[in-house]
């Protein structure tokens, strides 16, 4: 209680505001950590509204309003368990595990979308290759379809070679200076 109320003086008399010294710091810092909360649940609810229609067309619900109400308050109340848990895990094991763990989910997150986005150039690629090689082949022969393809390897090394900076053994620092 002393933390809201600060430190209570009973030796003074006079009126109840004369008497409470209030902790302002720590009220205002109530305040931001519940607009903060307020804030990122309404982000929460953003997002999953934003997947509404994708996952409704997918779990087939479009044509059942209850199922789709269901859906909206399963959402929202596993990002309500979710930062329930969140703070028991603060309390239990501190906040530097916590945003450690967080790190690394964001790292992996991004590790696996910059893969699917590699796995679907690679496709393409594969696809392209696959659709011109016939048609190369017919117009070239076999030694100008591999001739052409090889120079179409070489443009792409080169431009690597040119356009991207070496990076090993510097910090960010140096590698951001060089644009």
């Amino acid at each position: 209680m002393s933390l809201f109320l600060g430190n209570l003086d009973k030796t003074k008399s006079g009126t109840m505001r004369d008497q409470i010294n209030i902790n302002k710091k720590f009220i205002l810092g109530i305040t931001l950590v519940s607009a903060m909360d307020g804030l990122l649940f309404g982000y929460d609810w953003v997002v999953i509204g934003g997947a509404k229609p994708f996952y409704e067309r997918f779990f087939a619900i479009t044509s059942s309003p209850y199922l789709q109400g269901w859906s909206m308050s399963s959402a929202l109340i596993g990002c309500l368990f979710g930062a329930m848990f969140s703070g028991w895990f603060s309390d239990r094991y501190g906040r530097k595990l916590r945003l450690i763990v967080a790190a690394a989910m964001f790292t992996i997150a991004a590790i696996g979308a910059a893969m699917a986005v590699a796995s679907t150039a690679l496709w393409i690629a594969c696809f392209v290759l696959t659709y011109t090689f016939p048609i190369l082949n017919k117009l070239l022969n076999a030694s100008g379809t591999f001739w052409l393809y090889g120079f179409i390897c070489l443009s792409g090394f080169l431009f690597i070679m040119k356009k991207l900076p070496e990076t090993k053994g510097k910090s960010l620092e140096e590698i951001e200076s060089r644009k």
